[in-house]
């Protein structure tokens, strides 16, 4: 019986002549083509990405970053849209939540008191948290204490400082020390300016990445695949720079009929170096005598001959319309239209609206990862202030763990016709208070409303004080009915009994 020919492999009949090669799927996408080039990917993403890809891909978009404006402001209009969190504490026991936030900002407000290196306070570390992660796929911080190690604080490694101890126990990958059977990082090596590794627990460290597969041991920046876009577009551009400046050397040309010859030299531009015989047998270079013309003065022309203006069209607007499908390739890729950073110049309203809804919803999603990393460096100086008698517990019955991490107000083309919208669906009943103070003012409803009333009640008090009504000093806004206040009743006195 004839033996079944076995098929083989992409990468073992890759050499074998094309008439040998097997046609096996009905996928036309799975087949092998004559027509593009073979495709290769590792199909374990453990593999995937593996240290020379990230470490080649982090260099180059470092160089991009440095180098090339649309890279830069990518990842740094990227993070100002995304902005910073701020926490707020919720444990309904009001005197602690006010003195647990006053505590933490006393922490964090000033880089020297919460990065140990001085650089960032907790505002200005997300920003760089997120341009970080954007460039380098991720970035740690570790939680630990100042110089004297009396007060917490952070400390930040680039995704560079990674790296294996000299005598790895365990299983170590690009720096990261992971479980036999889930790849859960244990803990990290960390390099320092000396060259020695240091290992630090994965407890006492925030990994701020976000990952692309679950068996990946690093996240990748979100620019790997704008890597050669960016860098042909840079050339590209290089390159026609080049060419304008060299045209604008020469403006003008000089043409003459067939057979027609110069009476007399022509020697190119002014100023130019040439080679001249000096009689000797050996050439020296000097300046040539040069024909310079000036504003106003009329070219004295040769018999036949006629003088043409150079026109250069680069760069030509097919060229710029190519560069602009290889930015919204990049964008695309990125995460964000590209209306969002680059050329919003184009877009329309009802086009501008659509693009703010379908940013607010790539906006909601990075902050989830930046209000994870707030909340831990939340917890970790709270917890410290607690236990070492800095900050009194609070009350029984109250979770000090509750805390809500509030963005910054949402982005808008339109403020007064959305605060509008939002102001009648409050009259409504189909919004709320806390709704409308994180989209418009960024801070806690709670906090707003109390100090609205405190306000209100002490203009009423100055009101009555100067027999004034409260609606002569603060009319209603057009449209709405003075709000009717009356007076506490006064008790009644009881009626004596007569004797």
């Amino acid at each position: 019986m004839a033996r079944r020919k076995r098929y083989k492999p992409h990468a073992q009949q890759a050499a074998a002549p094309i008439a040998e090669k097997q046609w096996v799927s009905g996928y036309d996408g799975a087949n092998i083509s004559l027509r593009r080039g073979d495709v290769f990917i590792d199909l374990d993403t453990r593999r995937e990405l593996d240290s020379f890809s990230r470490q080649e891909l982090m260099r180059r978009v470092r160089w991009l970053y440095i180098n090339v404006g649309f890279v830069r402001g990518i990842v740094r209009n990227g993070a100002a849209l995304v902005g910073w969190m701020c926490p707020q504490a919720r444990t309904k026991d009001k005197d602690y939540d006010k003195a647990a936030e006053k505590r933490f900002a006393k922490r964090t407000n000033r880089a020297e008191n919460f990065d140990r290196s001085g650089k960032f306070n907790f505002r200005t570390a997300q920003k760089m948290l997120q341009c970080a992660a954007k460039k380098d796929g991720y970035i740690l911080t570790v939680l630990t204490t100042n110089e004297s190690g009396t007060a917490p604080a952070v400390a930040f490694y680039e995704a560079h400082q990674l790296a294996n101890p000299e005598k790895p126990v365990g299983r170590w990958v690009d720096g990261v020390k992971l479980a036999p059977r889930s790849d859960r990082h244990l803990a990290y090596g960390l390099r320092g300016e000396d060259g020695k590794v240091t290992i630090v627990p994965a407890t006492s460290v925030i990994y701020f990445g976000s990952f692309d597969s679950c068996g990946h041991h690093h996240a990748i920046s979100p620019l790997a695949h704008a890597v050669n876009h960016a860098i042909d577009i840079t050339e590209i551009r290089a390159d026609t720079k080049h060419a304008i400046k060299t045209a604008g050397l020469i403006g003008m040309k000089r043409t003459r009929q067939k057979g027609e010859k110069p009476t007399k030299s022509r020697m190119g531009l002014p100023g130019a170096i040439g080679a001249v015989s000096n009689g000797t047998g050996t050439k020296e270079k000097r300046f040539e005598t040069r024909e310079i013309w000036s504003g106003g003065q009329v070219a004295e022309l040769d018999e036949g001959e006629d003088i043409g203006i150079l026109h250069d069209s680069r760069p030509h607007p097919n060229g710029m319309a190519f560069q602009d499908e290889l930015y919204r390739d990049i964008a695309a890729g990125y995460g964000v239209q590209l209306e969002a950073i680059y050329k919003l110049g184009r877009m329309t309203g009802p086009g501008t609206r659509f693009l703010m809804e379908t940013m607010g919803r790539w906006i909601s999603g990075e902050q989830e990862m930046l209000a994870e990393w707030g909340l831990k460096v939340w917890l970790y100086f709270t917890a410290w202030d607690l236990v070492h008698g800095e900050l009194a517990y609070p009350k029984a019955g109250h979770d000090w763990m509750e805390v809500e991490m509030m963005p910054q107000r949402d982005l808008t083309i339109d403020r007064s016709k959305d605060g509008r919208q939002l102001m009648e669906e409050l009259d409504r009943g189909m919004g709320t208070w806390a709704d409308w103070h994180r989209r418009v003012t960024g801070r806690a409803w709670d906090d707003e409303v109390e100090q609205r009333v405190k306000e209100v009640a002490y203009a009423k008090a100055m009101c009555a004080e100067h027999g004034l009504a409260y609606a002569e000093v603060f009319p209603p806004r057009a449209g709405a009915a003075a709000v009717e206040t009356t007076a506490p009743e006064e008790p009644e006195e009881e009626e004596k009994e007569q004797p």
